[in-house]
């Protein structure tokens, strides 16, 4: 018991400090290309070959060369070498001696050069990188890290398990388990950000280098999603080393094919991305620059990020963590992406079986034409149910043609409060009876609603108000008082009204609003009752070229298929 106490007093005191030392590598090599190494040049890492004005079209070995202080102290810990991503094969040497190699472009090149480290005098580090396609270069952390070398932890991989409580580890451990010294292993939990949190512990003898364990995450467990992007801190305390990182709890499942986060349903409403970065050759490597893009990518009521045939570094991953948005890299080797990043909540892998995502394509990229035709897209497949979300390609092949025009751009859009309109986890919907009007008809109007959030909305107030060109009102009124409950579809009631009374023809406005705050609006035409066929094809023709919002282009002016 008393040992028990130690451990815990020594956990608590570690999760600020970790035990584990670390040497940063970012700053100036020495640079060569060529199939052996001779260096007359420099380059600035973390970067690229772009980025630091060589041959952005150069395909082959380039090698980076660094001599480094090792401190006295770090003699007999283990050391390892971190080179955060490589978009290519590495080969690294150290004081001369190969130390490894390894090929992954989508997660971290870790490799132990212990053997190799000469303590106390300067070391030399050297990697050849060899890309066949793709950028060449070093990006993100780039370091050299120490720990004990009797016992340490090499890597963690987590499973939450939210509604038992439980927080699966699977620990691979380094060195050497003493078996006679009864080594403990000691979990350490605590919400972050809450300074009032308190510290769950649990404790598990060392009995192998490799460990499966179930820590207990407590009686109050505090789900992540992307409305509430909760997220707690581990500490992991064995020998003389300690681990911690950040992670969130959160259980991503199917039912009948619908796609469950927390044992709810949710959609995803996302953009798809490319991996085109023209100004680098390869995407941020920094938090803030990711916090940006998805802050920006939240105001237009999106929750998801998939990436086409890469998987971003970690610094995206932390900062949708704390977004509340979800990251889908899809890429050849998901198992390894998970093994790299299974403490990220935002991480998404899902078989493509379980996981119908409709593509939403719009051609034309005039402003207001692709607000236009993304509504009645996004509208049409809200009313569907068929798939699981949606993906704009909005930064496709490098022509930045959607609606948040190039999001690693900090550009501000003036349409964003239009967007969300129709693009939210709450979002109102039409179906109108037909594509056009006159005087002499009665506009029939069936009002629902999509709501994706985490919750039940109580009864509440539906109502709608029509306006003409002049933003006059001429009709209003209260379609129903209902709840909406969680679910891709609510029918909310009708709207009738006569357009007999209707003295300005020509095009009107439709606003639904959902509890005086939720509000979407459909353009829609009404002609005279006495307009001959000529002069409807005229309006017609004038319609075409200026209407924005919504449809009388051949096709109901919204939401019909």
């Amino acid at each position: 018991m008393r040992r028990y106490l130690i451990l815990s007093i020594l956990c608590q005191m570690m999760l600020a400090v970790s035990a584990q030392e670390s040497i940063s590598l970012i700053g100036s090599w020495d640079f060569a290309t060529g199939d052996s190494a001779v260096y007359h040049d420099y380059v600035m890492l973390p970067g690229s070959m772009q980025t630091n004005g060589k041959d952005r079209t150069y395909v082959g070995k380039a090698w980076y060369k660094k001599d480094v202080y090792i401190p006295q102290s770090w003699e007999d810990r283990h050391v390892s070498l971190f080179l955060e991503r490589i978009q290519a094969s590495s080969t690294i040497f150290v004081n001369g001696v190969r130390a490894g190699h390894q090929t992954s472009p989508f997660t971290p090149h870790h490799y132990n050069v212990t053997p190799c480290i000469k303590p106390g005098r300067r070391n030399t580090i050297e990697v050849c990188v060899e890309n066949q396609n793709g950028w060449n270069g070093i990006i993100g952390k780039l370091e050299l890290r120490s720990q004990p070398g009797d016992l340490y932890v090499k890597q963690v991989k987590m499973n939450t398990s939210p509604f038992a409580g439980i927080l699966q580890l699977d620990v691979e451990l380094g060195g050497i388990i003493d078996f006679f010294s009864r080594d403990v292993m000691a979990v350490l939990l605590k919400r972050e950000g809450v300074d009032s949190a308190e510290v769950v512990e649990s404790y598990f003898d060392v009995t192998s280098n490799h460990m499966v364990v179930n820590a207990v995450v407590g009686d109050e467990v505090s789900l992540w999603s992307e409305f509430h992007p909760s997220l707690y801190r581990l500490g992991i305390l064995v020998g003389n080393d300690f681990y911690e990182t950040t992670f969130g709890i959160r259980e991503i499942s199917t039912e009948k094919g619908q796609l469950m986060t927390n044992r709810r349903p949710f959609h995803l409403r996302g953009a798809l991305d490319s991996g085109c970065f023209p100004g680098t050759g390869y995407p941020p490597d920094d938090e803030g620059s990711w916090a940006r893009a998805f802050k920006k990518l939240k105001e237009y009521g999106m929750n998801y990020m998939r990436f086409k045939g890469y998987c971003p570094p970690d610094a995206a991953f932390t900062a949708a963590d704390k977004a509340g948005v979800y990251l889908q890299p899809e890429a050849p080797d998901l198992q390894a992406i998970a093994d790299s990043y299974s403490h990220h909540p935002s991480l998404l892998i899902m078989p493509d079986s379980l996981l119908r995502i409709q593509t939403l394509e719009v051609k034309d990229t005039s402003d207001e034409r692709m607000i236009s035709g993304y509504k009645q897209a996004i509208e049409r497949h809200l009313q569907s149910g068929d798939y699981s979300g949606f993906l704009l390609p909005l930064n496709d092949n490098c022509q930045h043609v959607g609606v948040l025009d190039a999001h690693w751009r900090e550009k501000s859009y003036s349409k964003a409060g239009e967007w969300t309109e129709f693009c939210n986890p709450i979002v109102a919907l039409t179906r109108f009876s037909k594509p056009s009007y006159t005087t002499a008809d009665t506009l029939e109007v069936d009002v629902a609603a999509y709501n994706a959030m985490y919750g039940d909305v109580d009864t509440v107030r539906i109502s709608y108000y029509i306006n003409d060109d002049s933003l006059k009102v001429i009709a209003g009124g209260q379609i129903s008082a209902k709840a909406i409950p969680l679910g891709r579809h609510t029918d909310l009631g009708t709207i009738r009204f006569p357009l007999n009374v209707v003295k300005q023809t020509g095009r009107m406005t439709l606003t639904v609003q959902i509890a005086g705050r939720i509000k979407n609006h459909w353009d829609f035409w009404v002609d005279p009752k006495e307009l001959d066929t000529n002069q409807k094809n005229t309006n017609k023709d004038e319609e075409d070229s200026t209407h924005a919002a919504g449809g009388h282009d051949g096709q109901p002016p919204v939401g019909t298929d």
